[in-house]
């Protein structure tokens, strides 16, 4: 772990909106050792970026995502976990609520002939799966560095999976007409290289659909809640 600047202005200078003071079981995940860092989340004093000071680098969160859901976190095998996910009723469900929302804002986009979909951070599919249900003739790609949500996703969809973090250029050149980043921005190392990275890849006329965690969520969620631990690493 290293301490950090400001990943959009590049100021040093940050004032502290809690310190972190509980077990972080992702970060024993890397080393029992890490939970015992001063950890805070920052807000800079230049621009206004939340973040998590200090931040997990790259290798150690390469490490992370090897073993972000074995079984002492994800608490279900692998296939309970998408059956629990993908049987839940419409109206109980935040995976048909997005696509609900995407389908009013760009159904008609969606609908055209070998429109080309890309999930970043898939997970374990469950949104591409809903997302297939309102338009299955996507032609689409997830990308997830878990080993055993790389297997959920290719065996529950099969459609092709990178088992890795995101690059460009992975599923070759041809541009994609929707790329998705659901609960995954915030765990980007840099988010403005990343950013134009997926631009690169994105068509004419495409467009990029992001979810992050909102910062009311420091007001009124525990301060020990999942979205705080070491995946989070940045909050907007």
């Amino acid at each position: 772990m290293k301490q950090i600047n400001c990943c959009l202005c590049g100021d040093k200078e940050y004032a502290t909106l809690y310190k972190q003071r509980f077990v972080d079981k992702y970060l024993q995940k890397i080393s029992p050792e890490y939970t015992k860092i001063d950890r805070r989340i920052v807000i800079c004093k230049k621009c206004g970026f939340i973040y998590r000071n200090p931040q997990i680098e790259e290798e150690e969160l390469n490490i992370l995502y090897q073993k972000f859901r074995d079984n002492s976190l994800l608490k279900v095998s692998p296939d309970r976990y998408f059956e629990n996910i993908t049987n839940l009723p419409m109206e109980k469900s935040e995976n048909w609520a997005k696509v609900t929302w995407l389908n009013s804002k760009i159904g008609n986009f969606l609908i055209q002939p070998e429109v080309r979909v890309i999930d970043i951070g898939c997970g374990g599919g469950v949104f591409l799966h809903t997302f297939l249900k309102q338009f299955p003739q996507a032609n689409s790609f997830g990308v997830e560095p878990t080993p055993i949500f790389d297997d959920l996703t290719r065996r529950k969809l099969d459609i092709p999976v990178a088992e890795e973090m995101y690059r460009p250029g992975m599923f070759g050149q041809h541009p994609f007409d929707l790329i998705c980043i659901l609960q995954v921005f915030e765990h980007i190392l840099d988010p403005l290289a990343f950013l134009f990275d997926i631009k690169q890849e994105l068509a004419t006329n495409g467009w990029i659909y992001i979810e992050v965690p909102d910062i009311a969520d420091i007001g009124h969620l525990a301060k020990d809640h999942d979205r705080f631990h070491a995946q989070h690493l940045y909050i907007y």
